[in-house]
């Protein structure tokens, strides 16, 4: 009785199966032919169990997504939109190892390049973005390591590059961004460790530059435009071949926050322009070759902690009356050449311990009606001058 019913059970499992598969073929087929409109509020269709992709808000399997045989290059002039279907892992034209190239017709009403689009395209060499593109999202060219060349329509309107945009892509070399960019997003150019020059179009509008923009790039120089107001913090960290940052005439710039320039080993020609106000913690710390100049009537007000720590070969420093705060061991192991006297800006209201801690200042000189309150670092200081 048991074994005639596992027999019956298996043959309707078989043909339970046969159905099943005939169905999921058929509809993979059909869906190949006849593009499949993506339901209002649904990330993926549920006749695919595998990630897909949309073009204009209409689903592109993977097959066809991740082989250009069956994708029809240039793109057409009516697409607005390429993006990848949320929370897929496989979105995109991911993984492509056979596309190249990509190309748009001409007068292309693409707009957005969307999240994960080109990710992990390996073999992806070089892309022109057409002049109506305003965004690229976040990973649109992730990890797309034989990338070289990315350039733009010389009328680009982009105005936004989202986190990771080019993260990793280790094979690019320059690129020049058009002025109407507004945002460098976190992440955006980080480990792309063959991109040593970075410029922008004329009449640039860049606000600010995110997090770890460049960590681990192998960027020389930067020039920053004048309508930049905030360097976030790690922008620049650890990127060793970084020798000069210089900033336009004009410079808007207020902040340089936290380890921005962060073991930039090689950094040397740096001037500070008039209307920074703060620097973050620790945002100079270990540039060991760094030489520091500050513009006439800067409006400095803060050294936070540890800002130029380790910076063994910074120059003297003619501190502005502006300063009020000096953090903690802000200039600390400042022991090749820094300066013999070191005059304190009168209206500094606190300093941190071991402002000078090992470095080689010799001379300190307070002026008059220096408030008692501030000065636990210059005690500090005549401790270790045995004083």
């Amino acid at each position: 009785m048991v074994n005639r019913l596992h027999r019956k059970w298996k043959t309707l499992s078989a043909i339970f199966a046969l159905i099943v598969g005939a169905l999921g073929a058929l509809s993979e087929t059909e869906a190949m032919r006849f593009p499949v409109e993506v339901p209002e509020g649904s990330p993926m269709d549920p006749m695919f169990p595998r990630p897909v992709f949309a073009i204009d808000g209409q689903l592109v399997p993977r097959e066809i997504s991740s082989n250009p045989s069956y994708w029809p290059f240039p793109l057409p002039i009516h697409i607005s939109c390429i993006t990848a279907s949320m929370g897929s892992l496989y979105a995109g034209f991911f993984p492509n190892r056979l596309l190249t190239s990509v190309a748009f017709e001409a007068d292309s009403w693409l707009r957005t390049i969307g999240a994960n689009a080109f990710a992990h395209c390996a073999a992806l060499q070089s892309i022109c973005i057409p002049a109506g593109v305003e965004v690229l999202a976040h990973d649109c060219f992730a990890s797309c390591q034989s990338l070289a060349s990315v350039t733009f329509e010389w009328d680009s309107g982009l105005q936004r590059m989202e986190s990771h945009a080019f993260h990793d892509c280790s094979a690019l070399p320059s690129i020049c961004l058009p002025g109407t960019v507004q945002t460098l997003g976190t992440h955006c150019f980080e480990s792309c460790r063959s991109l040593q020059f970075l410029t922008f179009d004329t009449d640039p509008h860049l606000h600010a530059i995110g997090m770890y923009a460049f960590r681990h790039s192998a960027i020389r120089s930067v020039s920053i435009p004048e309508t930049v107001r905030t360097l976030e913090a790690h922008c620049c960290d650890s990127c060793y071949a970084l020798t000069s940052v210089t900033f336009e005439a004009d410079s808007q710039l207020q902040d340089i926050q936290e380890r921005a320039f962060f073991s930039c080993f090689n950094l040397r020609s740096f001037t500070l322009p008039a209307t920074v106000r703060e620097l973050r913690e620790e945002c100079f710390c270990f540039c060991v070759s760094l030489v520091l100049a500050l513009e006439e009537n800067s409006q400095l007000q803060t050294i936070e902690k540890g800002v130029f720590f380790g910076c063994f070969h910074l120059q003297p420093i003619a501190l502005p009356e502006t300063l009020q705060e000096l953090g903690k061991e802000c200039f600390c192991w400042c022991n090749a050449s820094f300066p013999r006297a070191c005059e304190i800006a009168p209206r500094i209201q606190e300093t941190g311990a071991r402002v000078y801690c090992l470095s080689r200042v010799t001379d300190i000189t307070l002026p008059d009606g220096t408030p008692a309150h501030y000065t636990e670092g210059y005690q500090d200081w005549l401790r270790s001058r045995g004083a």
